[in-house]
Parts: structure tokens; C-alpha cells; sequence
């Protein structure tokens, strides 16, 4: 396992784990949602091609996620991910490595990353998280 991430959630209801596991010498992605202190279960690794590394998650309400990760190498990218470990939505963000996200109070999320010419962030609209 590596790249453990959690949120949680502004009342403290919910809270969202990410990590990476390199099952079969694969780089696969792994989300739970549950209440603090839940031991995250296992569940199968999210429905994605190629590799994924270094996730970093943020709740989008009690029944959604946002996880960024980099796939296969320099490409940021991000899913949104329900409780049921099921990815509804694909978003592709940036070339770079190593990103963090973070909610903002009107709906959208910064990510951040870096690049060859340092750290560089991207905002992605509330409108595109729905």
C-alpha cells in the first residue's frame, strides 16, 4: 500500500481514504467512504486503465469523492468516485506529478501539482463536479 490519503468531510460525518496498492504488479486505485474511524473495507480497485500513483482526495458531499492521481506517469487526472467505490465521472487535468486537491467553499477544486517549471495549479469549475 502506498499514498494513503483521507478527508473529511466539514461536520465530521464522513470521511474519504485513498490509496495505491500494487496488486499483481499493477498500480491500481482504491477509494473508501465511511464514517471516522470506519476501517476502510475492502473493495476492488477502481475501473481504470493503466497505473495509478499518488492519490489525493477531497469529499464533494457525504456521498462522493474527488480523487487526483497521477496515471501512467506524467498525467494528472481525477475521478469522481460515489460510496459504492463506483467511478462516475473522468476528468483529465494536467501533465505533471505528484498533485494534492482541495475543496473550496463555493464548489470547486484546486488542484496542485508540480511541473518542470515548479509548482502550477488548476482550478476545476463546481459545474464539472455535479
Amino acid at each position: 500500500m502506498d499514498g494513503g490519503q483521507v478527508a473529511l468531510s466539514p461536520d465530521a460525518k464522513v470521511q474519504a481514504d485513498a490509496w495505491m496498492s500494487a496488486d499483481e504488479g499493477k498500480r491500481k486505485l482504491f477509494v473508501f467512504l465511511g464514517a471516522p474511524g470506519t476501517e476502510p473495507k475492502q473493495m476492488p480497485p477502481l475501473d481504470l486503465q493503466g497505473q495509478q500513483t499518488h492519490p489525493s482526495v477531497t469529499l464533494l458531499d457525504a456521498n462522493r469523492a474527488l480523487v487526483v492521481f497521477e496515471q501512467d506517469s506524467d498525467n494528472i487526472k481525477a475521478v469522481i468516485v460515489n460510496d459504492q467505490g463506483e467511478v462516475t465521472r473522468n476528468l483529465a487535468v494536467a501533465t505533471g506529478k505528484f498533485p494534492r486537491v482541495i475543496k473550496t467553499k463555493d464548489g470547486a477544486a484546486v488542484v496542485a501539482f508540480e511541473t518542470d517549471k515548479g509548482i502550477q495549479a488548476k482550478v476545476i469549475a463546481a459545474e464539472s463536479l455535479k
